[in-house]
């Protein structure tokens, strides 16, 4: 081993001192001849650093070279990310949009259900619970009543102004605070708002069903009272409301393409329950005179002076002369003066169909064109006209048609309970 490697050390120097012997460099200035001296040590330095600046230059030629290739390969990752990012925040507008659409659908149909939360009586269905309100929307779970809008909805009703913090309405600080920078987080919150309002709406789903529930209840109770007057409840409301009748209120209007299957039904029930309510100020719901017995009723009966059958179009209720006679209800009166048949004799347009007339009275106390309340004093018992004795004929009349008094006396305290109600309400 010690031979190869002296061999191996005596054939390097071999070639050293042939690659490199020392060499003179001889010139020639101004007629005299120069010579430099070149050692094996100076060759070696020489050469080493001819090869390295031939490597420099290689490696500069071949990163010249490459460069396009680079360029190339950054420029396409560059478009890749540019294309990644236009996705991402074509997608966040996408949520966003998505989500400020729902806000205004919640924030519609909350007014709806602040609108028709407002027809119940204090105590009533509708101030659901608060106080777990705040707990609630935390983890997701709806709020009631104006919680709702407050903790769901923030400010994205105004406009929607500052997607983030307009849209989330997690809570004012961090809506307030500055933007944490990863898109990740702009993506976490959008969820947690979509979320949410995914849960206020379901909570809303629950309260127009329970507010139908209640709209139905009391359609219900009106169509019982409405068969016991002896009129049909669709004609009630397709009959046009008269003068005597006041109606009004803000107009919350939801399209169709918004609303749900609910709130549809909802929707209508309370349509037509407010349309009830506007209508039922028109039924008569008094009884003309305070003292009084029923003389004769409605329908066919013996003439008092033919003797023969006819048909009595009102009741008459007979009482001493000077007895007071009210009106049935709130109106017009369109007639008061001498009538064939009736004498002295009053009618009141009560609006929606409904008319009174008040016969044989001997004096009256108000004039056509005159508007009388519930219960004014329109004139007093006789026995003018067509009459036998001191009473007063009174009829009620519905589109034209002549209906039975006595329906209307027995339910006037209920017509007249529920007036007071819808007045309340409204």
């Amino acid at each position: 081993m010690r031979i190869h490697r002296a061999h191996i050390r005596d054939s390097a120097l071999a070639l050293y001192r042939r690659l490199f012997p020392e060499r003179q460099i001889f010139f020639r200035s101004e007629g005299e001849v120069h010579f430099r001296r070149l050692s094996p040590q100076m060759q070696v330095t020489a050469a080493a650093i001819g090869l390295v600046a031939l490597m420099w230059i290689l490696a500069v030629s071949i990163y010249y070279l490459t460069g396009d290739a680079r360029l190339a390969a950054k420029e396409q990752e560059l478009q890749y990310v540019s294309g990644e990012l236009d996705a991402l925040l074509g997608e966040l507008g996408r949520l966003q949009k998505d989500a400020l659409t729902r806000t205004e659908r919640v924030e519609q149909r909350q007014r709806i259900l602040d609108s028709l939360l407002g027809d119940v009586p204090a105590g009533g269905a509708g101030k659901a619970a608060t106080a777990g309100d705040a707990a609630a929307a935390e983890d997701g779970t709806p709020a009631s009543g104006e919680a709702i809008q407050d903790q769901a909805m923030g400010s994205a009703g105004s406009g929607g102004s500052t997607v983030v913090a307009a849209l989330i309405g997690v809570s004012g600080a961090r809506a307030g605070a500055p933007a944490r920078g990863p898109q990740y987080d702009v993506y976490r919150e959008t969820g947690i708002l979509l979320r949410r309002l995914d849960a206020i709406a379901a909570r809303q789903e629950e309260q127009a069903a329970a507010l139908a529930r209640r709209e139905q209840r009391r359609l219900a109770e009106a169509r019982h009272l409405v068969a016991r007057l002896g009129v049909e409840f669709e004609d009630l409301l397709a009959s046009d409301v008269g003068p005597a009748v006041g109606t009004g209120g803000p107009l919350v209007a939801i399209s169709g393409d918004q609303s749900s299957p609910a709130f549809r039904n909802l929707l209508d029930l309370a349509g037509m329950r407010r349309q009830f309510d506007a209508a039922v100020f028109s039924i008569p719901s008094r009884i003309p005179a305070d003292n009084y017995y029923v003389s004769s009723r409605f329908g066919q009966r013996r003439d008092p002076f033919r003797k023969t059958w006819a048909m009595h179009s009102g009741v008459d209720l007979a009482g001493w002369p000077g007895e007071p006679i009210h009106a049935a209800g709130e109106g017009l009166v369109i007639k008061a003066g001498r009538a064939p048949a009736y004498g002295l004799m009053v009618e009141i347009d009560h609006g929606n169909g409904f008319h009174t007339r008040y016969g044989h009275m001997r004096k009256l106390k108000v004039k056509a064109g005159e508007r009388v309340d519930r219960g004014t004093v329109i004139g007093e018992m006789g026995t003018s006209g067509r009459s036998t004795s001191t009473h007063l004929h009174w009829e009620v009349w519905f589109q034209g048609k002549l209906v039975d008094p006595i329906r209307f006396m027995e339910a006037s305290k209920d017509v007249y309970a529920l007036q007071t109600r819808v007045r309340s309400d409204g």
